[in-house]
């Protein structure tokens, strides 16, 4: 599970191009999937670790065109062990890429939202391209995630 992790340090959570193959009726095919768990982020320092509390959902259409999206919602709370600060988090992402064909991908939404008590947290939010030759381009809202390390940006924010 890594949605936030699209770019840079951070990568999606599912990538259209790993999908099964189109469906072969006039009526897309649709998976839903669950899960709730806690994962360790990262650490701030020794001790002092980043975990994930959340939920996860994610819908996968595929269409017999071959295009897919994913829509794909994260909700929970990240916890920095080391100050004892929790902060909400979530993510809701929609992602469209084609299965067959160019082979580009499309990713639009809220990429991270982090939000602690008392002021602090981020977000990045916008659109995200990944052209067939592998060249990405996104809007001026994501273009933190390229040059940001997520775990340090994470740290600050829940410092306490």
């Amino acid at each position: 599970m890594n949605t936030i992790r699209l770019l840079g340090s951070l990568a999606l959570a599912t990538g259209l191009t790993a999908l099964p193959g189109p469906a072969s009726a006039a009526e897309p095919e649709r998976y839903v999937e669950s899960e709730q768990a806690v994962e360790s982020l990262g650490t701030c320092a020794a001790g002092d670790e980043l975990v994930l509390d959340y939920s996860l959902t994610s819908t996968v259409t595929i269409y017999s065109s071959g295009r897919a999206t994913l829509h794909l919602q994260l909700v929970g709370t990240i916890t920095r062990t080391g100050t004892g600060v929790v902060g909400k988090y979530a993510e809701r992402q929609r992602d469209f890429g084609e299965i067959e064909g160019d082979g580009s991908e499309r990713y639009v939404g809220l990429l991270g939202h982090l939000v602690v008590p008392g002021g602090g947290g981020f977000t990045f939010a916008g659109q995200a391209r990944l052209a067939a030759d592998g060249t990405l381009s996104m809007t001026h809202g994501l273009e933190p995630l390229l040059v940001l390390d997520f775990v340090p940006a994470v740290c600050d924010a829940l410092a306490g």
